[in-house]
């Protein structure tokens, strides 16, 4: 975490769960993992500044992809995280260029082959649920109040205390 952000208002980050590769998608459970993305955005949030994820995602057709919001919302709630953003609703209109558009088969767009898989606009595992997150970090069902713990670096310690406590990365010299 740079000291760099010293005089920001407030951190963002971006994270997504399971890429694999940009030709092949992992089809894993964020639930089973370790180093998810609620637990690295917890890495990347300063002790001393406000946070908001401004873009996540899980691909499909991961299956496990429901799990995502309320997991999210869950973790960033104890963690008083400010919110999360969807990285896309949908790249564009032209349902040809979607993945969404040909499940099962290889789609070559500008390089990429990721086009689409993060477009949530049809997608009811996901979409269908976002409401729900919404309500736990709006009417904050899930308490940050509890005790709170500052970590100088260390990955580890993260992955073992996100879910427990409100944590975040305490930077060496920073003032907060």
């Amino acid at each position: 975490m740079p000291l760099a952000l010293e005089n920001a208002d407030f951190t963002d980050a971006h994270d997504y769960f399971h890429f694999g590769t940009q030709w092949e998608f992992n089809n894993n459970s964020m639930m089973r993992d370790d180093w998810v993305i609620p637990k690295r955005l917890t890495f990347q949030r300063r002790a001393d500044k406000p946070f908001f994820c401004s873009e996540w995602g899980m691909p499909w057709p991961n299956e496990y992809r429901a799990e995502a919001p309320i997991y999210l919302a869950a973790v960033g709630a104890l963690q008083g995280f400010g919110g999360y953003a969807i990285h896309t609703y949908r790249y564009d209109c032209n349902t040809d260029e979607c993945i969404t558009h040909r499940i099962g088969r290889n789609v070559l767009l500008g390089g990429g082959r990721s086009r689409g898989t993060f477009s949530c606009f049809n997608d009811p595992a996901g979409l269908g649920l976002f409401y729900h997150a919404a309500l736990i970090t709006r009417r904050q069902d899930v308490s940050c109040e509890g005790e709170k713990v500052g970590i100088l670096g260390g990955g580890s310690a993260f992955t073992a205390a996100s879910e427990l406590y409100r944590i975040a990365n305490q930077v060496e010299g920073a003032s907060g």
